[in-house]
């Protein structure tokens, strides 16, 4: 028998046991847990789960309790419909994000008033919460612009509190008190590092000596040992870092549409122009945002009911030229969604420079790279509505787009390629016949984005000047002002597939004989990117010829 114990942050098990012969840690286990309080246990007393309404409109719903400062009272919320993002939050490990619509409850525990959003996760134990955060960069920023006109490109945050247990902060922590010293070696949890024989052969995998005598990196020789293992499940094994953290809980007053369900261009790119002069606001402040992409930017509408962009999920965002403290794992260096993340950041080190070196850090330009990126993104997975979609085309566009849009924090060959070299990004996107002059916009806004990069990498360490990248976001602009005053109706790829399977079967034609595609977008998830696959089982040899074309 072994015991296991698991919080958001950590994960022991114990050396195995034979509890006929040794009795003693089972009972002391099943004493342990019998006489424990609920809390103990690890239930939470800030959410309740309940079952309303009667007969068929029966439905589970959440109650989540916040403290509110101001008031110095319990403030209960309610669930409302399904949640409107889980991703990865059922990972016994991570921050465990789940958002949900919610009214506030009543003395009587009726739901009343407006519909909210409530957001609950877990942050590391030294990280500030998200208004924390935002009342620092509208500190700063106001230091620098007379006009509080700013605020309205953030979420309005009603209640930003951290989570209390039986009247202590509830953190991965809380559970362990009783536990020896974590840093003892028994118990270490920090990456070590292991004394190897020079040449140490294990099957047939070779693990070399470094120059320091032989001592090699524990996770390198483990990743020796697993060279015939998933490369996936190695790359998410060297990222795993134990860090302890506590439960935060915050309420929006707005309720905002993901970018990413937009079907309107000049409503997507009006809420790019939006982002922009967001994103201007966080230059004013010296902060950089490091996690753009269409789930942290919503479309909200105004007290005029007129569209507005809101940058939200502020927990990645630091004063520029901040750097990481010695030791932060390496998540903490390298963080965004892979779909929207600069290249520059993929790959850790400055494309554009001149001579010289310099500590590679991430800059506004990266932010600003975010929102074009989101741009082309919507390129490749939309179809106008009106016109004429084919489905060999559609094909084509999704086997691109895998290629431009990894699920993988260090991109791929061809998404750099297509960034950083001049004329790529237009004969990739030739395939958008029926979006020729967005795909000649954007290009052009890479264009004016590439000179920006050199100007500020000539010499290198201008980086390290604030106002070298003033004007950067008005120069893009413009471009995103064009694409809007163009843009048309579109819907995603997968529901244009869907219709255009359905006319041929309308029309007695079965469809199998061309290729097909299907896929989603993960959507407000903090990795963006797409299981989209070719369905075409059938017709090899023209898939064949498709990716042929691509590449």
């Amino acid at each position: 028998m072994r015991l296991w114990f698991m919080s958001r942050s950590i994960c022991f098990v114990s050396k195995p046991f034979n509890f006929v012969t040794e009795q003693k840690p089972l009972v002391h286990f099943l004493l342990a847990t019998s006489f424990a309080s609920k809390t103990d246990l690890g239930y939470d007393p800030t959410v309740r789960r309940k079952l309303v309404g009667q007969g068929k409109t029966k439905s589970v719903v959440y109650e989540y309790m916040v403290y509110d400062e101001e008031k110095g009272r319990e403030v209960w919320y309610r669930t409302v419909d399904a949640v409107l993002s889980n991703y990865r939050a059922n990972r016994p490990l991570g921050r465990a994000i789940r958002v949900w619509k919610v009214r506030e409850l009543d003395d009587k525990g009726e739901p009343f008033g407006p519909t909210y959003v409530l957001k609950d996760y877990w942050i590391t134990l030294d990280s500030m919460t998200e208004g924390q955060i935002q009342s620092n960069i509208f500190e700063a920023a106001g230091r620098v612009r007379s006009n509080q006109d700013f605020r309205k490109y953030f979420m309005t945050i009603l209640h930003d509190t951290i989570v209390r247990i039986d009247g202590k902060e509830d953190t991965t922590e809380l559970h362990l008190s009783a536990m020896v010293d974590l840093d003892s070696p028994e118990y270490s949890l920090k990456q070590v590092e292991l004394k190897l024989p020079t040449h140490t052969h294990i099957g047939s995998t070779h693990s070399q000596s470094s120059d320091d005598g032989g001592m090699v990196d524990a996770d390198a020789f483990l990743n020796s040992l697993l060279a015939q293992a998933d490369a996936e499940e190695i790359a998410e094994r060297k990222r795993r870092v134990y860090e302890p953290r506590k439960h935060a809980r915050l309420v929006f007053k707005e309720v905002g549409q993901s970018l990413d369900q937009i079907k309107d261009q000049k409503l997507l790119f009006g809420c790019l122009i939006d982002a922009l002069h967001g994103l201007k606001v966080f230059h004013d402040a010296r902060y950089v945002h490091r996690d753009i992409s269409t789930g942290n930017l919503l479309l909200c509408f105004d007290h005029d009911n007129q569209p507005i962009c809101k940058i939200s999920d502020l927990e990645y965002a630091l004063p520029y030229l901040q750097e990481q403290p010695p030791g932060a794992p390496e998540h903490a260096h390298k963080t965004g969604t892979p779909a929207f993340m600069a290249v520059e950041v993929q790959a850790k080190k400055h494309l554009f420079k001149g001579k010289g070196q310099a500590q590679f850090l991430h800059n506004y330009f990266h932010d600003i790279e975010g929102i074009w990126w989101i741009g082309i993104w919507h390129l490749f997975y939309t179809c106008p509505v009106e016109g004429k979609a084919d489905l060999g085309n559609i094909a084509r566009q999704v086997m691109a787009a895998k290629n431009i849009f990894p699920d993988d924090v260090n991109g791929t060959v061809q998404r750099l390629n297509f960034f950083t070299l001049p004329g790529d990004c237009r004969q990739v996107t030739r395939i958008f016949l029926h979006n020729k002059e967005l795909v000649d916009i954007m290009d052009g806004a890479l264009t004016k984005l590439r000179k920006h990069y050199s100007k500020v990498e000539h010499p290198l360490d201008n980086i390290f000047k604030h106002e070298v990248f003033t004007g950067s976001h008005d120069a893009l602009i413009p471009f995103f002002e064009q694409a809007r005053d163009i843009g048309v109706e579109v819907d995603h790829y997968t529901n244009i597939v869907t219709r255009l399977l359905k006319e041929k079967e309308a029309k007695g034609t079965s469809g199998t004989d061309c290729d097909s595609a299907t896929g989603r977008s993960k959507g407000r998830g903090k990795r963006t990117g797409t299981d989209a696959e070719l369905d075409s089982d059938n017709n090899q040899t023209k898939r064949d010829k498709a990716k042929e074309v691509v590449v």
